[in-house]
């Protein structure tokens, strides 16, 4: 993880662990359950979420 502070990477760590996923797998699911809880089930190729620069 290259985002954040030392911290945050700390912390995300912890999580992982405590579930038992890979920092990826648990930055992956939250950002899938984080989505499905905003868009339920609309593919995000039907939303503008383009990012903007």
């Amino acid at each position: 993880m290259t985002y954040g502070t030392q911290s945050d990477r700390l912390r995300v760590a912890a999580m992982a662990k405590l579930k038992k996923l890979s920092i990826s797998e648990y930055l992956l699911q939250f950002i899938r359950d984080d989505y499905r809880a905003v868009y339920g089930e609309t593919p995000p190729e039907k939303l503008d979420a383009r990012v903007q620069c």
